[in-house]
């Protein structure tokens, strides 16, 4: 994403603050991606994607030129947070790992893009869903791109999972929430960051630079 100057034409890149993604699933009725596994969010304007920019604490914009671009999906206003999030589709074909617009052999369910909400006949298997955010704090407003060149919002899902370790965590792991949550953990099938995910509001699980700063560049993930 990057703020875009029109009068001068020079991008300057944001600084992603934080991003997470959660996936939200009824305990043994989710099937795992499959190896290979690709998918493609937004790109059609789908309401039921859920793509917004929420303006967290705003305040006016002090740049030269705070018009905005061919949409009204980035705020005017500047913003003390911006929280930008989208939903992946729920229901799949069963048998194709990828198509050719990357998006029609998935779709999301009949009732309005929800994770247990039933899946149309044409895409049968119910998926996890995906939840996706990435801040950008401060946001400056004005006229913001994303590196397309638009600010049309999409995103791309490449499965890396092993298929029956993920099977296995869809099929056993239970808590009591429905929507995406950082406590709602399932400490006992995965690790977080390499480690026991720790409940304290002052523990370093709450501070991704702390938690990752003495990584390097070789370090293997």
């Amino acid at each position: 994403m990057y703020e875009h100057s029109p009068a001068g034409g020079n991008y300057q890149k944001d600084d992603i603050f934080f991003a997470s993604t959660y996936y939200i699933w009824t305990t043994g009725e989710a099937t795992a991606f499959p190896d290979g596994f690709k998918m493609v969010a937004g790109f059609n304007g789908d309401p039921k994607a859920r793509a917004s920019a929420e303006c967290v604490g705003p305040s006016e914009c002090e740049r030269d030129d705070c018009s905005v671009y061919d949409t009204s999906f980035f705020p005017r206003e500047a913003c003390a947070e911006l929280e930008v999030s989208m939903a992946f589709p729920t229901c799949w074909d069963g048998t194709s790992l990828d198509s050719a617009d990357q998006m029609s052999h998935v779709s999301y369910d009949v009732e309005g893009g929800q994770f247990d909400g039933d899946c149309p006949l044409s895409h049968p298997v119910k998926i996890p869903e995906i939840q996706f955010f990435f801040r950008i704090a401060p946001y400056s407003g004005g006229q913001h791109i994303f590196s397309d060149g638009r600010s049309f919002y999409h995103a791309d899902y490449f499965s890396g999972w092993k298929q029956n370790e993920l099977q296995n965590v869809l099929d056993q792991c239970e808590n009591d929430y429905d929507a995406a949550m950082p406590d709602a953990w399932c400490e006992d099938f995965v690790t977080f960051r390499d480690a026991p995910k720790i409940f304290d509001d002052n523990s370093e699980d709450n501070n991704i630079v702390q938690k990752t700063s003495h990584l390097s560049a070789e370090s293997t993930y």
